[in-house]
Order: C-alpha cells, then sequence, then structure tokens
C-alpha cells in the first residue's frame, strides 16, 4: 500500500532500464550498494540469490527480471531492502533517483487490462514523467521461493 499522509503519498523512486518506479516509503528499510548475492540451487530464476546484510541472511530478487522489463548493471545499481509483512528481501534496481512526495491527485488508477494489475497500484505524474506505483507486498509476498532461499541449508 502506498503511503498517504493527508492527500499525499511519499515514494522511494528508482530505475529499471529506462522505466522509473515508485514504492512505499514505509516498505523501504534502507537501501545499499549492489553486493553480488550469492546463488542458491533449485530457485526460482528471478531470485539472485543471498546475502548476509549484519548477520541476517536476505533473499535478493532480481526485479527487472521479476518484472519482465529491462535492466541495466551500471554502478549506480543498488539493493532496496524491503519490509514484507513475511519478513525482509532485497530487491535489486539499476538506481535509486530519489524520495518523492506526490499529491493523491496526480495518481491515476491501474488501467484495466493491465498485466500486472494486481501489484500496480496505479500510476503517478511528476511533471512529464510517469512512474509506475509498485506494492512490493503484493508482488512479492506470496513467493514461496523466497522464504524458502532465506533458509539455512542443513548440512
Amino acid at each position: 500500500m502506498i503511503t498517504t499522509t493527508g492527500n499525499t503519498r511519499q515514494l522511494v523512486v528508482f530505475s529499471l532500464g529506462r522505466e522509473e518506479y515508485g514504492v512505499s516509503i514505509t516498505r523501504v528499510q534502507e537501501i545499499i550498494r549492489y553486493q553480488r548475492p550469492r546463488p542458491l540451487p533449485d530457485t526460482a530464476g528471478y531470485i539472485e540469490g543471498v546475502i548476509n546484510l549484519r548477520g541476517r541472511i536476505i533473499p535478493v530478487v532480481a526485479l527487472a527480471s521479476r518484472l519482465g522489463t529491462d535492466s541495466t548493471e551500471t554502478e549506480d545499481r543498488r539493493i532496496v531492502i524491503a519490509e514484507l509483512d513475511e519478513g525482509t528481501v532485497g530487491v535489486t534496481v539499476d538506481g535509486v533517483r530519489e524520495v518523492l512526495t506526490v499529491s493523491g491527485d496526480d495518481v491515476e488508477p491501474t488501467p484495466p487490462g493491465v498485466a500486472g494489475g494486481d501489484y500496480v497500484e496505479g500510476v503517478a505524474k511528476v511533471g512529464e514523467r510517469l512512474l509506475m506505483l509498485i506494492d512490493v507486498q503484493r508482488l512479492l509476498a506470496d513467493e514461496h521461493a523466497l522464504h524458502d532461499a532465506a533458509q539455512p541449508v542443513a548440512a
């Protein structure tokens, strides 16, 4: 759910390829420099692996792969650490642009028939820019593979 204060929404804006997306700032725990996750066998193709974040094993999702969009590996690449109801997950993005407050009047609902309509909350119009608003909880919550990826492997 996108955070709304009065008639405004606070978003963390990031890029994947040429497109910009926004997620609710309340879901974002922190943003870290990209570090290559340790791959795990037998996981979904969009799961890059796991990282050790201050003693916690965090699964990392290649968000572009999960959304079926393009990605560009640059030095601006980051991992956005997001809090889901089920736990913590990292999502790889090409770059984090800004924290932005948008008016609720500038957000249009997701058009009917759009793929991803269950996790795309709408489209924010910011000047000439269009930001797809992603609900990371809906996008990733039902992914059993994420839960399995974060579990310690028995020896």
